[in-house]
């Protein structure tokens, strides 16, 4: 259940044909479809043989399917009108009909878990804060990233944060993806904007994602640790840090078990800010947030 099919509508035939389409829309119960984005140049047709014969295959429409039920499910047969090009003077050529046959899809269950996003595919998430110090007032933004194929129109339940001491705007939702015949790729981000509300140090919880992986059979869960922001008292910053921090210096710190914090990638003098004190703004001690989830 969830994981794409590739559905290919094909049109054998030994004459020249000029028009094709459906009688009526197929509909397809139990299944969300996508058009597989087609090409300006038309499909080639490919020489086959079926019954002793020779005849051109036509690619005619190519959609993904994925099943949104588990169980057997039927894709019904569908109607389709074609136009014969005329091979004479004499030959006015004419439009027949076709049918194809139903096909039975048997869909499987995925694993209830609590937590589960409804994500199907090989996934990778990221989860970065462009910046961890600021003037109250001021806005940071929370990114979350995820990126892979699978059924990533499905993904409409972003990460929750809660974070007391500042106010959490609904997030921007950006989508990048292609529906291919190898399946549907691409990232989906969300972008939260937080603003502090109070000063001092405020932590954003760990955010969690998992996703079922046809290939595994199970859901893989993922988790990054909490982060946080430094917001000093009106009338300046705290006495380690370097007034203002410009934000395209800023770096996260996550608040796990560490010796000290440090700007990830770099240390505090080549980034061109003080360096805080172990522990950051009077907290216990952080590692650097890299934004990428731990292995399972």
């Amino acid at each position: 259940m969830g994981e794409a099919l590739l559905l290919t509508y094909y049109l054998y035939t030994q004459a020249i044909p000029t028009d094709v389409k459906f009688v009526e829309a197929p509909q397809y119960a139990g299944f969300w479809a996508e058009d597989v984005e087609r090409t300006n140049t038309p499909p080639a047709g490919e020489g086959v043989r079926m019954g002793g014969e020779s005849y051109q295959r036509y690619p005619i429409v190519q959609k993904l399917l994925f099943p949104t039920r588990p169980g057997r499910l039927t894709l019904p047969a569908s109607s389709l009108k074609v136009g014969i090009q005329r091979r004479t003077l004499l030959d006015r050529g004419g439009v027949v009909q076709r049918s194809t046959r139903p096909v039975e899809v048997v869909a499987e269950p995925i694993p209830d878990e609590p937590g589960f996003s409804g994500a199907v595919g090989r996934f990778q998430a990221t989860a970065t804060l462009d910046r961890s110090a600021l003037a109250l007032g001021e806005a940071a933004t929370l990114r979350f990233r995820v990126e892979g194929s699978g059924n990533l129109k499905w993904l409409d339940r972003p990460p929750q944060v809660s974070l007391p001491g500042a106010r959490v705007y609904p997030p921007q939702v950006k989508s990048e993806i292609k529906t291919e015949p190898g399946g549907m790729r691409g990232a989906k981000t969300w972008e939260f904007v937080v603003v502090p509300q109070t000063s001092g140090t405020l932590e954003i919880p760990s955010l969690a994602f998992s996703y079922f992986d046809p290939q595994a059979g199970r859901i893989r869960p993922r988790r990054w640790p909490c982060a946080r922001i430094s917001t000093p008292p009106v009338g300046g910053f705290p006495s380690w840090a370097a007034p203002p921090w410009p934000s395209s210096r800023a770096r996260a710190f996550s608040c796990t078990s560490g010796s000290g914090a440090r700007p990830a990638g770099r240390s505090a003098a080549r980034a061109g800010m003080a360096a805080p004190p172990p522990g950051g703004a009077g907290g216990p001690p952080c590692t650097p947030w890299s934004g990428r989830a731990p292995a399972a």
